[in-house]
């Protein structure tokens, strides 16, 4: 619990408190997925690692955007790279990207949010994990409608502001200019781990902008719950 509260924020984890208290109550809670199979990895012991499976199921999964921006606060990832490359006059450019990686017993998870946006591509990344990734320009542009409309609730949503900013950027074609391409930088500096070794290099003056301000959210929908809770609840007996 205290990982979670440095997460999400104490206002956050007093709500989703609240909400598993009165779940089945007078909410009207029903979760968008069917309970389903557990497996639960022990050893000498001690549990090592529970994770869901939907192989032996077909489940119903949910078409509430609430759901899926809930889930995507918990697995999701906003990435921008920022790549050496002789084609371009600068020798840099500019690849955003979005993704989901799960384990493959998962995958229909992966398949619904690539058929729900009708974006993307879901790919094993190994024999046991799993990635739904959108890369190009316009197809990331479409995927940032449903978060303006059905924001993140974490710290997360810091990230996919400061993301967001360097998509519209590159829709603009600032990555091409000089002055461009430092914004773009110095915005990257302050999203997820910051800037590599090799861009602190390539670029020593950077100047990180402020990183938005994450707080006081509040849980509206309890399909949010439903869908984070999927992808970060554990559930032990």
């Amino acid at each position: 619990m205290a990982s979670m509260q440095r997460r999400l924020g104490p206002n956050i984890v007093g709500q989703i408190k609240l909400i598993h208290l009165l779940k089945g109550t007078s909410l009207g809670y029903k979760s968008p997925l069917n309970t389903y199979n557990n497996n639960i990895i022990v050893k000498k012991g001690k549990i090592i690692r529970g994770f869901s499976s939907s192989a032996a199921y077909s489940l119903p999964l949910s078409n509430n955007p609430n759901w899926i921006t809930g889930f995507v606060d918990g697995e999701g990832s906003f990435g921008i790279q920022i790549v050496k490359s002789p084609l371009y006059r600068l020798g840099w450019t500019v690849e955003p990207s979005f993704q989901i990686s799960l384990h493959k017993k998962d995958h229909d998870i992966l398949e619904h949010i690539r058929s729900y946006w009708g974006v993307g591509k879901v790919t094993f990344k190994t024999s046991k994990s799993v990635q739904y990734r959108v890369r190009s320009i316009k197809e990331l542009s479409i995927i940032i409608d449903p978060f303006d409309k059905y924001p993140l609730l974490t710290q997360k949503l810091a990230d996919y502001t400061l993301w967001r900013e360097i998509i519209m950027m590159v829709i603009r074609k600032s990555h091409l200019t000089q002055e461009g391409l430092i914004a773009i930088v110095n915005t990257r500096a302050s999203l997820n781990l910051g800037l590599s070794g090799e861009l602190q290099i390539a670029f020593p003056n950077v100047v990180p902008v402020n990183r938005p301000l994450v707080e006081d959210q509040v849980i509206r929908d309890p399909q949010w719950l439903a869908g984070f809770s999927s992808g970060e609840g554990c559930f032990f007996c």
